[in-house]
């Protein structure tokens, strides 16, 4: 019975490149990690943060909105945002190599790389600029960037 309401309330969203204040707002609460009995270094601690689940089904429905959109601007080698692909197609196509490469008495060589904090240091312009250049409806591009730039984060650790 709500999803038509919430259908407007997004589209009218987009449409205006709104996010209501309260939407933006995320509260983000501090998780001692396991093993950490000193808890004096913000590494010790893992932030989670909670925001508007309205604004998080709207991200959702953004997100599959723009994988249909880009699902054929990629790379074919490419499994995130590729229909039909995901991090198991992946790890099958990378199994199968090493698998083709034994049989063959070959050699295969691979490099796993992980960038710690990689989300946490992208610019949103970075983002914006891709979506552009691979054609998303520029409405989307704009409300991705409010979404991106326009949150109001409320935190707080014991008593600060």
């Amino acid at each position: 019975m709500i999803a038509p309401i919430l259908a407007l309330l997004f589209m009218a969203a987009i449409r205006l490149n709104y996010i209501h204040k309260k939407w933006a707002e995320v509260k983000v609460v501090f998780i001692p990690k396991g093993g950490n009995t000193t808890l004096t270094k913000a590494k010790d601690f893992r932030p989670i943060s909670l925001s508007s689940f309205l604004l998080k089904a709207l991200e959702r429905l953004l997100d599959m909105n723009i994988k249909e959109e880009i699902c054929n601007k990629v790379s074919p080698s490419q499994h995130a945002y590729s229909k039909g692909k995901s991090v198991e197609t992946a790890l099958h196509a990378l199994v199968y190599t090493v698998e083709k490469s034994l049989h063959y008495k070959e050699n295969t060589l691979a490099a796993f790389l992980d960038i710690e904090g990689a989300f946490k240091y992208i610019y949103p312009e970075a983002i914006t600029t891709s979506l552009t250049e691979m054609g998303v409806n520029r409405a989307l591009v704009s409300f991705i960037e409010r979404m991106l730039t326009g949150r109001t984060i409320i935190a707080n650790l014991g008593d600060t």
